[in-house]
């Protein structure tokens, strides 16, 4: 099956939606949310069933089947059923073992980045654009998103590198942008990164720790760990470091400006 082999890799569903993510409407996107958060409970619905719990027509879920590179919905439920089958799954104590190094590593990470000059910028700033590359990125992006406006800083969430691309073109040195990523060298956006720098626009990178193109072209760093998990595909991530310092970034901007409330 084509769909399920990356570069001789067995991908699972959660993967092979990760590699076509950018690529998927809004509504295409919403639906693969769904069946991976219902995985076990595909294999008892029908095409008419799943649209129904979606609300969605018949067309939308086979056109997002065949955007997988399956034939119809049949073959992308049978590869979900044997993907589900064919999973290793560690012991529980690994799992918690290989979290909590992340979230304290993580931790480390952060004790001694200086964040109030990148606060004061993202505090002031006339937009704040939120970008993130991947799918379980743009899931942690949206919480964050969130988080902002709570504490009264609205901004933009973007999906996908077009609408990244095209709303770069009008940001000014005013504005503030934050690009959440994996390893930091996704290809399609290094152009319009390249026309942040020029633009002196202020760049917060968020990524997993170590050198990339993305660190070198912003203005500010903030890591996370990031371990492989021991399943029967390869390039499972835990990406438990990414939630943890984004919600730590969440809680101190919001410190910060209560700070700074009267400035």
């Amino acid at each position: 099956m084509k769909a399920s082999v990356c570069g001789g890799l067995v991908l699972n569903f959660e993967q092979l939606v990760g590699l076509h993510f950018d690529h998927l409407s809004e509504s295409e996107k919403d639906l693969a949310r769904y069946i991976i958060a219902h995985q076990e409970d595909i294999a008892e619905l029908t095409l008419i069933e799943l649209g129904q719990k979606v609300l969605m027509s018949k067309s939308t879920v086979l056109r997002f089947a065949k955007k997988l590179g399956f034939s119809g919905y049949s073959e992308m439920k049978y590869f979900i059923q044997s993907s589900l089958a064919a999973q290793v799954i560690p012991s529980d104590q690994d799992v918690i073992d290989r979290l909590l190094g992340d979230i304290h590593n993580t931790i480390k990470l952060m004790e001694n980045i200086d964040l109030d000059k990148m606060f004061s910028m993202l505090h002031k700033a006339c937009n704040v654009i939120i970008y993130a590359t991947g799918f379980t990125q743009s899931n942690f992006a949206r919480e964050f998103s969130n988080e902002l406006f709570l504490y009264k800083r609205p901004n933009f969430l973007l999906s996908g590198e077009t609408n990244f691309s095209a709303i770069s073109d009008n940001l000014t040195e005013n504005d503030f942008v934050i690009i959440i990523s994996l390893s930091g060298n996704t290809l399609s956006i290094q152009e319009t990164l390249k026309k942040l720098v020029l633009k002196q626009i202020p760049v917060l990178s968020v990524t997993a720790f170590g050198d990339s193109f993305l660190r070198q072209h912003s203005t500010y760093q903030l890591y996370y760990e990031v371990s492989d998990l021991e399943v029967d595909f390869e390039d499972s991530k835990s990406m438990s470091g990414l939630y943890v310092v984004l919600i730590l970034m969440d809680r101190m901007y919001n410190l910060y400006r209560l700070q700074h409330l009267n400035e």
